[in-house]
């Protein structure tokens, strides 16, 4: 699947890494600037991740009830997380929902890609998926608690616009801030519609 371009502005080559740490990258170089005289830029960077809205019968989805073990109590979140380094971001995305839910489903479709921050080199996916084949057992790291719910699309956008997630979903709070929930719940729907990237 070729995947939307990205917008960030491309660290140099002769960028020097300064700083590696698991999840994070800090990288620095020298840039000219317009008046001759030069200057050190700098740019975080991480992989790339993905959330998934699995989507099922009845107007409803599947969320996550979760707890790590740096947060004070379990907190409301989106399906997804990091894609692995040299990983496809749709399997990416399929093997987090397997992992995290147990379920499998037929149709992935992407409907966002974003670059959140301008100065960090990362880009958030969002799948919805339809079409559910079945349910296996979770198979979570060692450091998540995780209980996967379902609830209304109604009672997501509530959750959503009464910042009841850990971290808000990108795409929703973006359909809640254009007051567009119907065109949301047509995409959760019919998300082939809304594919991007293709």
């Amino acid at each position: 699947m070729p995947w939307p371009q990205k917008k960030h502005s491309p660290i140099p080559n002769h960028a020097e890494k300064v700083f590696h740490g698991k999840r994070w990258q800090v990288l620095q170089w020298e840039q000219e600037l317009f008046d001759g005289t030069k200057f050190t830029y700098e740019s975080l960077k991480r992989h790339d991740s993905a959330s998934i809205i699995p989507v099922l019968q009845g107007d409803k989805v599947i969320i996550l009830e979760e707890r790590q073990p740096h947060w004070k109590k379990k907190e409301f979140s989106i399906v997804g997380g990091g894609i692995e380094e040299g990983e496809d971001v749709l399997l990416g995305a399929k093997r987090e929902l397997l992992e995290e839910t147990g379920a499998t489903f037929r149709d992935f479709y992407l409907v966002s890609a974003i670059e959140p921050f301008p100065s960090v080199d990362y880009t958030h996916y969002t799948f919805i998926a339809k079409n559910f084949i079945e349910q296996n057992e979770t198979s979570l790291d060692p450091g998540e608690d995780i209980t996967p719910i379902e609830v209304s699309f109604d009672k997501l956008i509530s959750l959503a616009r009464n910042r009841e997630f850990y971290y808000n979903p990108y795409l929703i709070d973006e359909y809640i801030i254009r007051d567009k929930i119907p065109e949301f719940f047509d995409m959760l729907r019919n998300p082939e519609k809304y594919v991007i990237g293709i």
